[in-house]
């Protein structure tokens, strides 16, 4: 008997968790591959082979690879691709996936959030201002189309800083602080001619106050609009010359603790204010002296390629195992009367390397590089025989190394190894 079927859209980072999770369940997963621009082709190829083929096949190697479809850009063609394998569930693997997996789920009759939700859901302008309709803290910003737009709301500011950025998107792709005008003109036109790419000459980017503080993570699932924390980090920087604050360390953090407990409460009514009533959200909030703030929300797994095995250490248990109980066992999800389900005794730390330039690496060399520091588990980098560009974002982190263990004072230690041998010894991590 044929199994029925779960379709992942853009199943991209911890979202190819999902494959195996969804056998594990008892259905065949079927991954719904995006176009793209020609120019992000190979990139996009990259991403996927890391995804499937060192992710997931290396972890299950007598596994089944799953199949693939493509999608055209006509949503109608996709519609009937997608009713024909007659699915239980379409869900969002990345953040581009996530609107056409709400309208394939609703217009299929599927268990899905609400697609009028979606702007809301999607598009950071419109978050903050239905934050601003709820009573909740936003961030003032405006999404603007030219220059001109974007100068005369740096003009309106208080601070000489400001922030530009794509208006969807996640792993800090686009974003630029900016300091001055030539800042703000240099990222604008950036920015913009990077949206034109893929929306043509209507293309817009967002521009923000500048909110200096901790910046955390709340992962969270929900059903039947009841939300259930999965998980809580705090994201560590550190400023290099000539660039912007990069991404250093993402950490797990209890809980309990008075942060934790600050951006819980806080995300909560952002997810209730965005209209979220199904499945993953993986949001970022900075606390500054006002208090929390939302970054973003992202309705999707969180990234950062985070195994099974390692989510299952530091948060008690997989997001996408948590996800896929939501969805297909509600019941079970709601009889569940914690708030927060993160239950575990490691620390896991997330360590992202730093490309100071860029570079030819003939051999990625991570995973050997630190396999004997206490607490690791795994490591990642990209291919081999690939340009590795300067780190400027998480989408361009020369690798990363995943450490857990009970005692934070170790983790310190391993980090701290993890700097030397990155700035004294990188031939160990990188064959150029």
């Amino acid at each position: 008997m044929e199994k029925k079927k779960i379709v992942i859209v853009e199943c991209i980072s911890s979202s190819a968790n999902y494959i195996r999770d969804i056998v594990d369940e008892g259905y065949e997963p079927v991954l719904m591959e995006l176009p793209v621009p020609e120019k992000e082709q190979q990139i996009s190829r990259i991403w996927h082979d890391l995804c499937i083929d060192e992710f997931y096949l290396s972890l299950y190697p007598d596994a089944k690879p799953p199949r693939i479809i493509r999608a055209s850009r006509n949503y109608e063609e996709n519609l009937e691709m997608v009713r024909e394998l007659d699915p239980v569930l379409v869900l969002p693997g990345g953040d581009e996936g996530v609107i056409i997996a709400t309208r394939l789920s609703h217009d299929l009759g599927l268990v899905s959030n609400d697609p009028e939700n979606l702007p809301k859901m999607r598009y950071k302008s419109v978050a903050q201002e239905m934050l601003r309709q709820n009573g909740i803290r936003s961030i003032h910003g405006k999404t603007v189309s030219t220059l001109e737009e974007a100068l005369e709301f740096y003009q309106s500011l208080s601070s000489d800083r400001i922030v530009i950025k794509p208006i969807d998107g996640g792993a800090s792709v686009g974003v630029h602080i900016c300091d001055d005008r030539a800042g703000l003109e240099e990222a604008f036109f950036g920015d913009i001619a990077s949206a034109r790419d893929r929306n043509g000459d209507s293309a817009e980017v967002l521009v923000q106050e500048y909110i200096d503080g901790d910046e955390y993570v709340v992962n969270t699932v929900s059903c039947r609009g009841v939300h259930k924390v999965t998980g809580v980090m705090v994201y560590k920087k550190i400023l290099l010359p000539e660039m912007a604050p990069l991404y250093y360390t993402m950490s797990t953090i209890s809980p309990e603790s008075d942060e934790a407990r600050q951006v819980i409460d806080y995300t909560l009514k952002v997810l209730d204010a965005i209209g979220v009533e199904y499945g993953p959200v993986h949001s970022e909030i900075m606390i500054d002296e006002k208090g929390p703030v939302l970054i973003e929300a992202n309705c999707r797994l969180c990234g950062a390629m985070m195994l099974a095995s390692w989510q299952d250490k530091v948060f008690g248990e997989r997001e996408s195992r948590t996800s896929l109980r939501a969805y297909l066992h509600p019941e079970r999800f709601l009889s569940d009367t914690r708030r927060i389900l993160m239950d575990a005794e490691l620390t896991g730390i997330i360590r992202f390397l730093i490309l100071e330039k860029e570079r030819f690496v003939r051999k990625n060399k991570v995973a050997e590089a630190f396999r004997g520091i206490e607490g690791f588990e795994y490591a990642f980098g990209m291919r081999d025989g690939c340009l590795y560009p300067k780190t400027v974002d998480l989408s361009t982190t020369g690798g990363m190394v995943y450490l857990a263990h009970r005692s934070r004072d170790v983790l310190q230690n391993s980090l701290e190894l993890i700097r030397k041998i990155e700035l004294e010894e990188p031939e160990r991590i990188y064959d150029v």
